[in-house]
């Protein structure tokens, strides 16, 4: 925490202070005081979503939420790693499908996951982890809970009942998500 935030201050102090920013007269109103970290830990789901998937736009038939994001890589040192580059886009070809396995766990029959600890590779993970892609899974997620409950069903059960699926999906669809393929 210490280290980010000095390194944030030292570049509020570059733009405010030195160079041809125009920040001269600018204040510093708000920044993050506990930063977050991209990836943390690894949960393992029933399906782990791969880099191939993504940039394939591989069809799931269980798909609750999509995606959009480029493949957006950073190295493993940060800002410290300065003989590599800062990062790399790869552009996905397409939307791509997310995928209710990947949002419930493979071990415990009755935990999900939405936001940024969704089961996905690391490099899958690097172009799903943004929070606009996060709310949709979250919607998906809410729902597919909410059907569980309201069914007596556990998140396992769901992923394996196809009538389930459909009426989740329908369900989103009814809530103005938007589904890769599904009328």
């Amino acid at each position: 925490r210490d280290e980010l935030m000095a390194i944030m201050l030292g570049v509020w102090n570059h733009i405010k202070n030195d160079g041809d920013h125009g920040a001269e007269n600018w204040a510093l109103e708000w920044f993050g005081f506990l930063p977050g970290k991209r990836e943390s830990r690894r949960f393992v789901g029933k399906h782990v979503l791969t880099q191939d998937e993504v940039m394939n736009s591989v069809h799931f038939p269980d798909t609750i939420a999509y995606g959009g994001w480029s493949i957006d890589r950073h190295p493993a040192g940060g800002i410290d790693a300065i003989d590599e580059e800062p990062g790399s886009l790869q552009p996905t070809p397409h939307l791509y499908g997310i995928p209710l396995r990947s949002c419930v766990s493979r071990d415990i029959e009755n935990l999900m996951f939405a936001g940024r600890n969704i089961s996905a590779s690391h490099v899958a993970f690097a172009a799903i982890r943004l929070m606009g892609t996060c709310s949709v899974v979250g919607q998906g997620i809410g729902t597919a809970a909410a059907f569980a409950v309201r069914h007596s069903l556990t998140p396992h059960q769901l992923t394996e009942n196809t009538q389930a699926i459909f009426a989740i999906q329908q369900q989103l669809l009814r809530d103005d998500a938007y589904l890769i393929g599904i009328k």
